[in-house]
């Protein structure tokens, strides 16, 4: 079996990477070096009930005006995804150019800290987990 086995590739993390040959051939892989120097980030978001949708779309496009990393062309773009169980949920999509593919987490956290920022200054909030518990009055039987 270790005939199938490609030599192993050290990832960006320090993790060895070994594919067998069967799976180049029928899987998709991924090369984030490959061709156009840019890429797509995405930060999704969840704010609570009653925050208004117009605002939070402003702010989360906002929040990457101001880097300069961040493509114009195309455009960052902010998508409502959902009605979640107790938040409505967002995603934030822009594009950067990259030197480094590392550079990816760097954009993406710069990014979250710039939408914490401003979801603080526009007095929007994340909701947390929660779970409401109903008591019912009565008696409790005798052992």
């Amino acid at each position: 079996m270790w005939d199938l086995l490609r030599p192993a590739h050290i990832a960006r993390d320090g993790v060895a990477i070994i594919l067998p040959n069967l799976r180049l051939i029928t899987d998709e892989m991924i090369n984030w070096s490959h061709g156009q120097k840019r890429t797509r980030v995405q930060v999704p978001v969840s704010v609570a009930y009653g925050s208004s949708v117009k605002l939070v779309r402003s702010v989360l496009l906002k929040a990457t005006e101001d880097d300069v990393r961040i493509l114009r062309r195309p455009a960052p773009e902010v998508e409502f995804k959902a009605f979640g169980e107790r938040e409505l949920q967002f995603t934030l999509y822009a594009w950067f150019a990259f030197p480094d593919v590392s550079l990816r987490r760097r954009v993406r956290s710069d990014i979250s800290v710039r939408i914490d920022e401003l979801f603080a200054e526009n007095r929007i909030t994340i909701p947390f987990p929660q779970r409401d518990t109903h008591v019912k009055s009565g008696h409790l039987p005798k052992n």
